[in-house]
């Protein structure tokens, strides 16, 4: 079996884990973008818990913290809502998902991360107006409970489904001392810092963009104008998405990321 055999041989073998990381992130993005925090712990939790139970723990906490923020009247009620949801979100989107198929993929891993993590603009002309047209109607306290345990119905199965063991792990065994001292002493190289920080600003402002687009539309456009916004960005979002991921693994990595962080700060100025 040749390389370009053995690479396409590679997606359809696990194509269910790229689902499964999909529809868990959508979710995630849906409901929140907090849990910076969070995520350092979550290549830890994923080598004690494995993916599967990673992702289907993190939906679910973020799943009960929104329902219990969007009904909140105090405060303290707000604060402990929002932990609930960090602890979620860090165990089903940007974190967790890429490390999650790293377990299933090495040929073709830039192509299934970016087929995944088409999540967050799928959210965004799903999950997104969704919330906004039904919270219109009865109300965002109603609505988000009745959207999270419709999604988590769809959700839990396709993660099970998708996300069993691997059938060769790529990390130590459970539980092993030396697995975190090899992640402080990563964290402590130049090499790690120069991709980490530039993804992490990028991210910000992507974050930025999003929780002030409905706001922004909303006045001028209405509920339904400023749903079809956001869910115009989401599509094309999707699209550029989507043709980077079919040339990404054979393109300079640093590169590409620098070239497309620079359109959409582009896209933002003008």
């Amino acid at each position: 079996m040749d390389a370009e055999e053995d690479r396409a041989g590679e997606l359809r073998r696990y194509w269910r884990a790229v689902l499964a990381c999909f529809v868990a992130a959508v979710f995630g993005w849906g409901f929140g973008f907090s849990g910076a925090a969070c995520m350092v712990l979550v290549n830890a939790a994923l080598r004690w818990l494995g993916p599967g139970r990673l992702l289907a723990a993190g939906t679910v906490l973020l799943g009960v913290g929104a329902a219990l923020f969007s009904r909140s009247e105090h405060a303290w009620q707000l604060f402990g809502a929002a932990a609930i949801m960090a602890f979620g979100w860090a165990g089903c989107t940007m974190t967790a998902i890429p490390t999650a198929l790293a377990m299933y993929f090495a040929r073709q891993r830039g192509l299934a991360i970016s087929l995944a993590l088409n999540d967050a603009s799928a959210a965004g002309f799903t999950v997104g107006p969704a919330l906004l047209v039904l919270s219109q109607s009865i109300g965002v306290g109603n609505a988000v409970p009745v959207i999270a345990t419709v999604l988590l119905a769809i959700i839990l199965p396709l993660i099970w489904y998708g996300l069993r063991e691997p059938p060769q792990p790529a990390f130590p065994p459970r539980g092993s001392d030396s697995t975190l001292l090899t992640d402080w002493r990563i964290s402590a190289t130049w090499h790690f810092w120069s991709i980490a920080l530039p993804f992490a600003l990028a991210l910000s402002a992507q974050v930025g963009l999003l929780v002030h687009l409905v706001s922004l539309l909303l006045p001028h456009l209405g509920a339904d104008g400023a749903a079809i916004g956001l869910a115009v960005t989401s599509i094309a979002a999707i699209s550029g998405r989507l043709a980077l991921a079919a040339v990404i693994d054979r393109l300079p990595q640093r590169l590409a990321s620098a070239a497309s962080f620079t359109t959409q700060a582009g896209a933002v100025f003008f």
